[in-house]
């Protein structure tokens, strides 16, 4: 989970890194978001199936070590042997 909020705070702090030099070019705060809204509209097919797939291996990534815990908690512990072997 420390990794989604990582990812999202990285995210963000770009984004308002970007409405920041907007704005200190001289733009208003409506259009420096409009600039971002439209770079997301001019993408093209390819470049959505891959920031999905980015997207999808970062939770996939986070989530996959807490259902590993989880079916571990569930499978039934082998029983000690109860007989010790011979050693010759």
């Amino acid at each position: 989970m420390k990794i989604i909020l990582i990812f999202f705070l990285m995210f963000f702090l770009n984004m308002s890194l970007a409405v920041m030099v907007d704005l200190i070019k001289g733009m208003n705060l409506s259009m420096s978001l409009s600039v971002i809204r439209h770079s997301f509209a001019a993408m093209s097919l390819a470049e959505y199936i891959i920031i999905y797939g980015m997207l999808c291996l970062l939770f996939i990534s986070v989530f996959t070590p807490l259902f590993k815990m989880k079916n571990a908690d569930r499978t039934p512990s082998q029983p000690p042997n109860a007989s010790p072997t011979k050693k010759k």
